[in-house]
């Protein structure tokens, strides 16, 4: 299962990440909303975790752009 992550904060993203490797899952991880939006476009991927607030694109709107995506396949 992939899972995207999308955060700006370092710490936390390292930290989420190495959490769910070691169960194994396979992790796509990003520093930032445009990032996050071309991994989800390339990947398939099961789950997204996505920050409220970073740079350049928001959780809230990559969050809106998934479902507009998703709805349109």
């Amino acid at each position: 299962m992939k899972i995207l992550i999308a955060d700006d904060d370092r710490a936390s993203l390292l930290l989420l990440k190495k959490l769910l490797e070691q169960e194994s899952y396979e992790v796509i991880s990003t520093s930032n909303g445009k990032e996050a939006w071309e991994e989800y476009k390339r990947n398939d991927v099961s789950i997204a975790l996505l920050d409220w607030m970073m740079p350049g694109m928001d959780g809230v709107e990559l969050c809106q752009r998934i479902r507009d995506l998703e709805s349109s396949e």
